[in-house]
């Protein structure tokens, strides 16, 4: 399979990155800066650059991002070039907790509701905006939703539940993560969800 990677320099992209060179995939990695991977096509560049994005994205079978948020709103304008790049590729980002549907009140997300115990609303925001992007848009997507994110090796020991963060979530390891946006891509499931997952 070809795969378009961005985030794969991070904590979960990187568990990500070596499930799926073990495997055999070929990999297009977008990069902020000069890296070398064996075995990896490295694109130096911007995910908010259509330029660049387009040379990750050209003949990529699965885009799969684990790109984090911050002030820019890097997601919001991420998620809006691959949508006009590829408007009908498949997609599986890694986003968060805060946006699946709340249990307090299923009308609202988890940070609308007061479920999370996080102040700011920034970065949950972002991912929001994604979110509302690909519900709008005709890609194939799953967003991989995960609680609090520690280090920790692959694994399958997780526990997953569509649209909803399970019941007595704690956490999930960046590892586990890596794990469930791989099977999500060799099983081709959860087209057009949100999955929360947790141990």
């Amino acid at each position: 399979m070809n795969i378009a990677l961005l985030g794969g320099t991070g904590r979960t992209g990187q568990h990500f990155l070596q499930l799926a060179q073990e495997e055999g995939h070929t990999i297009t990695m977008l990069s902020r800066k000069p890296v070398t991977v064996e075995g990896v096509n490295v694109v130096v560049g911007d995910a908010t650059n259509e330029q660049a994005l387009a040379e990750v994205v050209q003949g990529a079978d699965v885009i799969v991002s684990a790109l984090g948020t911050d002030n820019a709103h890097v997601l919001e304008r991420f998620t809006k070039v691959v949508i006009a790049l590829v408007p009908t590729a498949r997609i599986i980002t890694v986003g968060t907790a805060a946006i699946l549907q709340s249990r307090l009140d299923a009308t609202k997300l988890r940070y609308e509701a007061g479920d999370t115990k996080r102040r700011s609303t920034t970065a949950a925001e972002d991912h929001h905006k994604m979110f509302t992007q690909l519900q709008n848009s005709n890609m194939r997507w799953t967003i991989v939703c995960p609680t609090y994110l520690p280090e920790g090796p692959v694994s399958a020991n997780y526990r997953v539940e569509v649209d909803y963060l399970p019941n007595d979530a704690v956490q999930i390891t960046t590892g586990e993560v890596a794990h469930c946006v791989y099977d999500v891509m060799q099983q081709a499931s959860y087209i057009g969800t949100r999955i929360g997952i947790a141990q």
